[in-house]
């Protein structure tokens, strides 16, 4: 499950910038996505892998949602305006 915590991170700043953009049904989509690929997973892989699905799952899971996350997440960083530097204050 530690596998998965960066790919976690990604989503995790996505959600901070959607929710700022007030995008909150992009979130909930996104969540009900990732909710059904997860459980998918687990039930694909619970039979073969037993208890260990639910971490391979959740690792499959948060690497799929970091790569498609991640340009999405670069190109809103990049649109934030520039910080005031303690000079220009």
């Amino acid at each position: 499950m530690l596998l998965s915590l960066p790919g976690g991170a990604i989503t995790a700043f996505y959600s901070s910038f959607a929710w700022i953009d007030r995008r909150v049904w992009i979130l909930t989509v996104r969540e009900l996505a990732a909710t059904i690929v997860l459980f998918a997973l687990i039930f694909a892989f619970i039979g073969h892998f037993g208890i260990l699905a639910i971490g391979i799952a959740s690792v499959i899971e948060s690497g799929v949602q970091g790569a498609l996350f991640l340009p999405i997440l670069i190109k809103r960083y990049r649109m934030m305006p520039p910080t005031p530097v303690a000079d220009e204050i």
